[in-house]
């Protein structure tokens, strides 16, 4: 069964949001809900699964753009968000970080998020819902440009910011509750330089999305060991039901 599902994404054309392309994905997605055992890792290639996790990491950018410019030129924004096919997802994966964040931090109220891109849901899930202030940086100059229409369209400018910045050399004086981590920095080279940095910033928390058990086949799990010589672990939760992301909570070292 991963095979086929293997197959039939490896042999797509291309990963902008269409009947088939959705098929794919949400046969991969349904199959890692059904099934926990790491016998379905080791039923793939090493460099099998390190397609399908690159190919999974491109179609949600795809997947991201897609949603991002319907969403800028729809008549209602609002309704059009919650078309999202994994709009509820969304909804309970921010609940839930949200809820963890609120164990660790004496409050929770200003965030910073670093590369993600320009469909920025958990932000807008997090301003709307829990009335938080969000800063985003990111150094993709079209993900910017649309994650701003996308924020303005929803009415969110004053509690949502995007800064041209890389996570490499970013610095500010102000203080943040929580620095919401992309698991993306871990497909690079220069994740070292981007953690290294991260923990010189004013916070009290660092959250980081993971995958686990069979769910790595859609993530790339994070390298914990690096993490662990620089913040402090004080939560890990691995969702069982349909939420795909584990949520790595740190304390910074740095700052606590």
């Amino acid at each position: 069964m991963i095979k086929e599902i293997f197959r039939n994404i490896n042999e797509l054309k291309t990963y902008m949001p269409s009947t088939k392309t959705n098929m794919a994905f949400s046969n991969l997605y349904n199959f890692t809900v059904m099934h926990n055992s790491w016998f379905y890792i080791k039923m793939l290639w090493k460099w099998e699964l390190r397609t399908l996790q690159t190919k999974c990491w491109d179609a949600e950018c795809c997947m991201e753009k897609y949603y991002a410019n319907n969403l800028i030129n729809s008549g209602n924004a609002e309704n059009y968000l919650k078309t999202f096919m994994y709009y509820d997802n969304y909804y309970e994966l921010s609940r839930l970080e949200f809820l963890q964040m609120s164990f660790v931090n004496t409050s929770t109220k200003k965030l910073l998020f670093i590369w993600w891109g320009s469909f920025p849901l958990s932000a807008i899930m997090l301003a709307i819902h829990y009335d938080i202030q969000i800063d985003i940086i990111d150094c993709d100059n079209d993900a910017i440009e649309l994650g701003i229409k996308v924020i303005n369209k929803m009415w969110l400018s004053n509690k949502i910011q995007y800064f041209y910045w890389n996570a490499e050399s970013y610095q500010t004086p102000k203080v943040y509750d929580s620095v919401i981590l992309a698991a993306l920095i871990f497909q690079y080279s220069n994740t070292q330089t981007v953690i290294d940095n991260v923990k010189k910033i004013k916070c009290n928390s660092l959250l980081i999305r993971s995958s686990h058990w069979v769910r790595k086949l859609l993530y790339k799990p994070v390298n914990t060991n690096l993490l662990n010589k620089v913040f402090s672990p004080v939560i890990e939760v691995h969702p069982k039901n349909e939420l795909i992301n584990s949520i790595l909570i740190y304390k910074n070292k740095q700052w606590n």
